[in-house]
């Protein structure tokens, strides 16, 4: 017998033989996990098992008996009594003598408040504790309405070390514009209509209830964005297993084919950063976009730095680190050398962020605005906390179209005009592929030009297709003048 078995001796006798013809009339020894007996007698209990495992044996005994005299003295439960001896005998054989050092009847016990184990976890009172902890929210999700629902769904996600506080904030985003249309919708009801009718409503930033046209959104939405939107209800509406009885009739949205955004060409860069310089509403704006240019850093790195990743070396090369909680995959924390202008830009933000309080170095660069005049440099700022001094220098420049991140744009390709390798250039901007990299060097409008001209034969097509015209149409004049052949009668 295992040691298991061999404690549960005293309480346990074989009154009939296994099924074997060669030791009919001898016991034989358990084998594996299987009790290979026709019966097993407790005193005056007598059960007919064959092939059983030792959680069946064990609950057949404890079905026949319900309680024993403890060995030592106070009467227990029969099924403490076997539980007990079966825990303690398969502690020993698989992880030593009594680890925990406890006794072995103190294995029955919940510890740290947790239910105990079983013997390989068949019927486990404390994994099925845990599983049903785990589901209980996500079932009743169903009975929710969407803003309740969201808010168990995505309680559960943060506690994810796989995901990213950028993807957090995005997916709140997605839940914001989602609750405008399904707030009071239970997810139990959602049907493919309503996905339909959704698509329909943000394409067009309208919604007509009861004789009125409503338009909830502040714009009008990008195939794109709908499109993740709705991902993520899916998400939640599969959590609460209300996901199949759509899914074969949604059907996302068609994305345009991708088209790089045209970025400044020098002249217009300069003109830029001329234009905006000096004026007092504009300078963070003004700061932001001098960093984003020279580094490549993006809106969420920059928002992410603390005082502790800038590295301002007098006399020697400074540096600002892009941490990994900034970054949206792993291959993006990486340090970026700063060059005059960038290093100037970066003094200018440091200064600011200590005047608004921030000054421990676990402190960020860009403090989250509490409210006018109060700041928390604990905390990094919103997403939002460009955009009025973004306004104002769209407005001093007369680029009212351009963004922040195409200033990132804008750095990459001039490294790639300027023929540095791109290992090189990956490792500054941060992307690994190659297709990532020519997805952001498109070439300024003055390059691609020079780019064709190389390109052009010495002929003019132009002058050749005036030529021809002319020539067929000679062509024609003469045979309009030849005189007509007289017909034989």
């Amino acid at each position: 017998m295992t040691s298991a078995r061999k404690r549960l001796a005293p309480a346990l006798t074989v009154v009939s033989h296994p099924v074997d013809n060669h030791h009919m009339n001898r016991p034989r020894k358990a084998r594996g996990n299987a009790l290979n007996f026709k019966s097993i007698r407790l005193h005056p209990v007598a059960v007919d098992i064959e092939n059983l495992t030792m959680e069946e044996v064990l609950k057949k005994l404890i079905s026949e008996r319900k309680n024993i005299p403890k060995p030592h003295g106070k009467g227990v439960s029969f099924g403490e009594y076997l539980t007990m001896r079966s825990v303690a005998g398969e502690i020993d054989d698989r992880w030593g003598s009594n680890p925990l050092g406890r006794a072995p009847q103190e294995s029955l016990f919940e510890v740290n408040g947790a239910k105990p184990h079983t013997i390989d976890h068949v019927e486990c009172p404390a994994c099925q504790a845990f599983d049903e902890k785990l589901k209980a929210n996500l079932r009743g999700m169903a009975d929710q309405t969407f803003p309740e629902a969201a808010q168990v769904w995505q309680g559960l996600r943060r506690n994810s070390n796989t995901l990213r506080p950028r993807t957090h904030e995005s997916v709140d985003e997605y839940i914001t514009a989602l609750s405008k249309f399904f707030k009071n919708i239970r997810m139990s009801s959602i049907n493919p209509g309503m996905l339909k009718a959704y698509q329909e409503a943000l394409k067009a930033n309208a919604i007509a209830v009861a004789g009125k046209v409503h338009r909830p959104w502040n714009r009008i939405a990008s195939h794109s964005h709908i499109n993740h939107e709705l991902n993520v209800l899916a998400q939640m509406l599969r959590a609460c297993n209300e996901w199949e009885k759509i899914r074969p009739y949604y059907s996302p949205l068609k994305l345009n084919s991708w088209s790089p955004r045209e970025i400044l060409n020098e002249k217009e860069e300069e003109e830029l950063f001329r234009k905006v310089a000096g004026y007092p509403e504009a300078e963070l704006a003004y700061c932001v976009a001098a960093i984003t240019n020279n580094t490549t850093a993006s809106g969420i790195e920059l928002r992410s730095l603390k005082r502790e990743n800038v590295y301002i070396r007098p006399g020697e090369i400074s540096e600002i680190y892009i941490p990994s909680e900034a970054c949206k995959n792993k291959h993006r924390p990486r340090k970026i050398a700063l060059n005059d202008i960038a290093l100037w830009a970066v003094k200018k933000v440091r200064d600011r962020a200590f005047n608004l309080g921030s000054t421990q170095p676990e402190h960020y660069l860009f403090p989250f605005r509490v409210k006018r005049n109060k700041y928390d440099p604990t905390r990094p700022a919103t997403r939002w906390f460009l955009r009025c001094s973004w306004n104002h220098l769209r407005d001093i420049s007369d680029f009212h179209k351009l963004r922040p991140h195409d200033l990132r744009h804008l750095a990459i390709t001039r490294m790639l005009e300027k023929g540095l390798d791109g290992e090189l250039v990956n490792s500054i901007n941060g992307h690994v592929s190659k297709r990532m990299r020519e997805f952001y060097s498109h070439q300024r409008t003055r390059v691609r030009y020079e780019a064709a001209q190389a390109i052009e034969p010495d002929y003019n097509v132009r002058k050749l297709i005036a030529e021809g015209r002319r020539r067929i149409r000679l062509e024609q004049l003469r045979e309009q003048r030849k005189p007509k052949q007289k017909s034989m009668a």
